[in-house]
């Protein structure tokens, strides 16, 4: 898995989250109970309204969602399926079961649900994550970055979401694009450890040793033993030919995290190797 996977694998908590209350007494009673995590008593109310109102597809998406948050799957994507059939153009609907689908293990349906919620509700930079996300997943880093530059023309001050971008665009052999945007996430938050190793590897890319060295020595002083940093160090040295400095860039790396793949793979290459320079 690669590091910009595990780290947005990490994040995605999934996480369901219904309609808020629309002004009846017993749906206000449900919501605050849904806000204060009673999810039994806020099922049981909504359970109530909707035998009031079977067309209201609303209240089944916010039932799908209820039952996810307390666990029960089943009865959560029977609802959601119901609110489904009751409004097919409603975003959430879609979204809410591309993440049962994802629990279920089922990455293949996640990804086209929130494919037709990003498309029916294209301004709603949650969707549009969960869409990079799992495209990502599938490692297809062109259509992850193309939802996220969809996100950013709504949001162009998000720093994370820049870097993300940064990161698949080195994936796809773009590094004067990554460049720009690593760039952009320093400009923001100066002390961006992992922007800095995107900038780094960028400069590494379009064979800037000089300005590659500065942006990784930068992550060195902020974390002098973080893996990925040492890692880096490493790939610039290897660069230039320095076979020692590289392998012992790499072995820092292993000291401080004994399952870093990316270091693992350098120094197997490494000792496969039998350069002039050593």
């Amino acid at each position: 898995m690669t590091p910009l996977r595990f780290a947005l694998l990490a994040a995605a908590l999934l996480l369901w989250s219904p309609g808020p209350a629309r002004g009846d007494t017993a749906e206000e009673t449900g919501w605050l109970a849904y806000q204060r995590g009673d999810y039994g008593q806020a099922i049981r109310i909504y359970e109530d309204l909707s035998l009031d109102s079977p067309e209201d597809a609303s209240l089944r998406y916010d039932l799908g969602c209820m039952y996810a948050l307390e666990g029960d799957l089943a009865k959560a994507h029977q609802n959601l399926l119901w609110a489904l059939e009751l409004d097919p153009k409603l975003a959430g609907i879609y979204d809410a079961l591309g993440q049962l689908y994802e629990r279920w293990e089922r990455p293949a349906w996640a990804k086209d649900f929130y494919a037709v919620a990003a498309e029916l509700s294209p301004q709603d930079t949650r969707l549009l994550w969960h869409l990079a996300r799992i495209h990502i997943r599938f490692d297809d880093p062109v259509p992850a970055s193309q939802a996220l530059e969809q996100m950013l023309l709504f949001g162009p001050g998000n720093a994370e979401v820049r870097y993300q971008l940064g990161v698949l665009q080195l994936q796809t052999d773009e590094p004067e694009k990554a460049l720009h945007n690593f760039q952009d996430v320093l400009d923001r938050m100066p002390t961006h450890l992992m922007a800095l190793n995107g900038l780094g590897l960028a400069y590494i890319r379009l064979g800037k040793a000089p300005e590659a060295a500065d942006a990784l020595n930068r992550a060195r002083a902020l974390r002098p033993n973080h893996p990925t940093t040492q890692t880096n160090l490493g790939i610039l040295a290897a660069r230039q030919e320095l076979w020692k400095e590289a392998a012992m860039a790499w072995n820092r790396a292993l000291q401080s995290n004994p399952d870093f793949t990316p270091a693992q793979r350098n120094l197997e290459r490494f000792k496969m190797k039998t350069p002039s320079k050593r």
